[in-house]
Order: structure tokens, then C-alpha cells, then sequence
């Protein structure tokens, strides 16, 4: 075995590309993030193939299924981080302009229900990116990182869910955290849709307004007239998200893990 290492940041399916030359003169040890069912196979071998001893995935549920499949390596959940700095909390709820922003993957029947409010005129304000009918996105609600980050400051709600609900054909079973979650946290938008059993797990309660199908449009119009009885959830997961969603926290995470496995940083 190689007697020096390196942390090699890399996709489910990419550790191969992403590890050369390295691997040539380094043990490997991969950080993967953006872990699906179609690239199980690839991540597979390429861990088998790396001889790696150790490996951090951002997926807990991943991360168990490497265990039981390549139980000679040391596999931990590295929840998903974010740079905190992009980020600022913006006014409260009620001095807000922009009323709904879907964020990320549409959930097609929540989807209509936000349609059919704007249309009756529940709420005017409302961004979400455009799709094709093969699901291939036409139009970003905003085009650059740059005009989201200046935006989510101004936004009332922020809907989201995890990919397992809006996209299951293409993730499987595999729920986790992604960035998403902590981009509104960090804004102090207040969440509308379904947390991932991770982040709960991770913080310790739910930062999220579960959609509650029984009456849904009616939910979202008095979450709306009542905007303001909200804002000291969204204050909390503030001080969450910037106490615990820090990559800065990850990497300390992983210095103290290496250092426990023996590994000298």
C-alpha cells in the first residue's frame, strides 16, 4: 500500500477519471458526492480496483451499502456541506417580494397545485425553472448563481423536495441532503415540502412545512396570511444552518475521523 494518501472529491461514477495520476503514487481516499443507482457498479469497481481503505459518501444510505458490499473498507457518512459565506438571512417574512419560488426538481402534482393558486390568484409572485416534456430543463428561474444568491434574500417561500419524491425512476430508494436545504436555511426563507430524513437526523428536528395533502392549496394560502407567525422557525434554522452546514465542519469531521483511523495529517 501506498505509504502517503490523498482526499480525492469526486461523483458516484467518478473516481477513475478524477483519481488519475494520483493513484499512481497515493492511496486514495474518496469523498463522494451526487451517488445514484445507475453508477453503482462504476463507484464499485472503482473502489475495489483504487484498493481503497477509506472513504467518506454523502449519502448515508450509500454509504451503508458500500459497507455490506466491500466490508473491508472504512466507509462514513459525510453529510453535505455549503460555503456559509454566500449566503445572507435578508429581512423577515412579511417585508419579502417574492412570494414562491420553486427550487430545484419540480414534484409534478405540487407543481400544479402552486399552478392552479397563481392562477386564481392566491399569490402573483412566483419563479420556477421550465422543463420540456422529456423533464430536460428549458429555462432556469435564474441564470447564474450570482442573480439566485441575490434573490433568495427576497424570497417568502422556498418549496423543495427531496429527488427521491420528485424523480424516484432515477434515484431508486436513495434519499439524502442536498444543498438545496441549506441555501433557504441560510437565507431564512421558509421551507414548504418534505426534508430528508437525513437533515432531521442531522439537526435534530424538522426545519421543513410538510405538505399536508389533504388540503394543500389551503395550506399554502393561510402559510401565506400568516406568513409572519413563521419567522421564528426560519430564524432557527438560520442559526442551525450556520452553526452545523459549514464545509469548514466537514472537513474538521474528516481530519478527526483520519486521525482516529490512524492516518497522520
Amino acid at each position: 500500500c501506498n505509504n502517503k494518501a490523498i482526499i480525492v472529491s469526486t461523483w458516484g461514477g467518478g473516481l477513475m477519471y478524477t483519481s488519475f495520476p494520483y493513484s499512481l503514487l497515493y492511496e486514495i481516499i474518496p469523498v463522494f458526492w451526487d451517488s445514484w443507482p445507475f453508477n453503482w457498479e462504476e463507484q464499485i469497481y472503482s473502489l475495489r480496483r483504487l484498493n481503497c481503505r477509506t472513504c467518506f459518501v454523502t449519502s448515508s444510505q450509500v454509504a451503508q451499502r458500500i459497507k455490506e458490499t466491500l466490508p473491508n473498507i472504512n466507509v462514513h457518512w459525510l453529510p453535505e456541506g455549503i460555503d456559509i459565506l454566500d449566503y445572507v438571512p435578508g429581512q423577515d417574512l412579511t417585508e419579502r417580494s417574492i412570494e414562491i419560488y420553486e427550487l430545484g426538481r419540480q414534484k409534478a402534482d405540487y407543481h400544479k397545485i402552486l399552478c392552479d393558486l397563481k392562477s386564481e390568484g392566491i399569490f402573483s409572485s412566483f419563479l420556477c425553472n421550465e422543463y420540456d416534456i422529456n423533464g430536460m430543463t428549458t429555462k432556469l428561474a435564474f441564470p447564474t448563481a450570482k442573480a439566485l444568491l441575490k434573490a433568495l434574500p427576497n424570497i417568502k417561500i422556498v418549496i423543495s423536495f427531496p429527488q427521491v419524491d420528485t424523480h424516484p425512476e432515477k434515484v431508486g430508494n436513495i434519499e439524502t441532503l442536498t444543498q438545496r436545504y441549506w441555501e433557504a436555511m441560510l437565507s431564512r426563507n421558509l421551507i414548504v415540502g418534505r426534508a430528508p430524513n437525513e437533515l432531521i437526523q442531522l439537526i435534530g428536528y424538522n426545519p421543513v412545512i410538510d405538505v399536508d395533502w389533504e388540503d394543500p392549496k389551503k395550506q399554502l394560502s393561510d402559510i401565506l396570511l400568516n406568513i409572519s407567525s413563521f419567522q421564528k422557525l426560519v430564524d432557527r434554522n438560520y442559526r442551525t444552518a450556520r452553526k452545523i452546514s459549514s464545509w469548514d465542519n466537514r472537513v474538521k469531521d474528516i481530519i478527526t475521523i483520519l486521525r482516529t483511523s490512524g492516518y497522520e495529517i
